[in-house]
């Protein structure tokens, strides 16, 4: 919370050229009027602390999207580096519900195969894999098999691809 509270600060001064975008209308406005957009993004769902009324506070602050682990299992569902890939939890169904009623973006790029195919399976908004690559490519327990990128695509998902080395080649 204290770095959301920095960062708005940040976007309300006006000598920095930069503001929070919630809309795609806000997109548009900033850039007509010369300055850059800002995505409020959490990689990691702790700031939730398995409360669903704090996911919608934080989406009255301007947080757009909420990647549901990362890497470790937690209160959401499994992670893609530990053992356990034990995917969504109760709580984590429920919240993959909430954040398509509200808007909130669900990232899945750390998340473990369970908890990618249970989102997939529930969503009924588009959901990313904002920073992954292709398990066919390199075998990185982070990167994404065929079969899910393309049951991305059918929800009209997202995926972008990563430069980050120790993802990208064998």
């Amino acid at each position: 919370v204290e770095s959301l509270g920095t960062v708005s600060l940040l976007t309300r001064d006006p000598k920095e050229k930069i503001r929070i975008a919630r809309t795609f209308e806000d997109f548009e406005k900033n850039k007509r009027d010369g300055v850059k957009s800002l995505i409020l993004y959490f990689q990691d769902p702790a700031p939730l602390e398995n409360k669903s009324n704090i996911a919608t506070a934080f989406y009255e602050m301007g947080v757009r999207v909420i990647q549901m682990s990362y890497n470790k299992g937690g209160f959401i569902g499994g992670g893609c580096v530990e053992g356990a890939d034990y995917g969504l939890t109760d709580f984590g169904k429920d919240m993959v519900k909430q954040f398509n009623e509200m808007g909130m973006l669900i990232d899945l790029s750390h998340c473990g195969p369970k908890v990618v195919d249970d989102v997939l399976s529930i969503t009924q908004k588009p959901v990313t894999m904002g920073h992954t690559c292709c398990k066919a490519i390199a075998d990185n327990p982070r990167n994404k098999t065929d079969e899910q990128l393309k049951r991305l695509k059918a929800v009209g998902g997202v995926v972008g691809i990563t430069p980050w080395a120790p993802i990208c080649w064998k």
